[in-house]
């Protein structure tokens, strides 16, 4: 037998030294969940963790390995202790004082399943007794009710009969009346399908005569498409045309204009030379008087 006991000083040691991540509190939990990773499952054949004990010429190390398809990785490694006599002594004493504590759970419940089982025994054969006196007063109960179903089966067939003949003569008119209903809606039928048919013939023929006045329309509406074409080119040139005629009505404008400001300059000009004529026929008439008096 081997023991381990580990203070929080060699724990910190023994953390540094493979490098281990939970804290002391958590170790302990930590430890026996990988410990429960050794064990196989039902998931698959062989778990990934194995532990093992191995024992040196010096010290004994329990240790916790991953198998892996490229190396096993040892996770933990814990040097134990061999127990001494006095160890062995208390363990093997504590655990045969948990074997007798359960062998005396264990006969004590015994005794109280066996107790119960008489107990239930007992009840049961009551039970089986009791039962079979209902049995028996459900047999005879039986008897009378399968008399009275016999009579009651008979009086049903009677009346199915009677109902079945009933239903018959019922089925028999419902057929008549359907077969007759039947007729009449077919001559209904028969009157609203010549009636569709002649108002489809009537709707062909109108359509024969929609579709050739939809021809005669449409070669109309090419006609006037041809000729509304030819009336936009006849409008562009005559807008053109226009264009040209305002240009030139503005032009022939300004050269009204031009001449309206040169007869008026011209019209000044007489107005100012007759101005200047009148003293110079005057002056001249009276040189014409002053030379006939010197002549005389």
């Amino acid at each position: 037998m081997y023991t381990l006991r580990i203070s929080e000083e060699e724990f910190q040691a023994v953390k540094i030294d493979q490098s281990i991540l939970v804290d002391f509190a958590e170790f302990p939990p930590r430890f026996l969940e990988l410990l429960r990773s050794c064990l196989p499952n039902d998931d698959a054949e062989t778990p990934n963790f194995a532990v093992s004990l191995v024992a040196g010429a010096s010290s004994t190390s329990l240790q916790i390995v991953e198998t892996n398809q490229f190396k096993n990785l040892t996770h933990l490694r814990l040097d134990m202790r061999a127990g001494n006599d006095a160890a062995v002594k208390r363990y093997l004493a504590s655990e045969l004082a948990k074997t007798k504590s359960e062998r005396d759970g264990l006969k004590n419940t015994l005794d109280q399943h066996t107790t119960e089982s008489r107990t239930a025994h007992d009840t049961a054969e009551g039970t089986v007794a009791a039962a079979r006196r209902h049995e028996a007063a459900a047999v005879q109960e039986l008897n009378a009710l399968k008399l009275e179903h016999a009579a009651a089966c008979a009086s049903l067939r009677e009346q199915a009969v009677q109902l079945q003949q009933k239903m018959q003569a019922q089925n028999d008119a419902d057929r008549s009346e359907l077969a007759r209903s039947h007729r009449d809606k077919e001559t209904q039928l028969n009157l609203q399908i010549d009636e569709l048919r002649q108002r489809f013939e009537a709707m062909a023929s109108d359509k024969l005569q929609f579709q050739g006045e939809s021809k005669e329309l449409q070669m109309r509406v090419n006609t006037l498409e041809h000729e509304l074409a030819a009336c936009r080119q006849d409008l562009g040139a005559v807008r053109g045309e226009n264009k040209d005629l305002d240009r030139c009505k503005h032009e022939n404008l300004k050269t009204i204009q031009a001449y309206e400001v040169r007869v008026s300059t011209l019209q000044q000009q007489v107005v100012d030379g007759e101005a200047m004529v009148m003293p110079l026929t005057s002056l001249s008439v009276r040189h014409k008087i002053l030379s006939a008096h010197s002549s005389n």
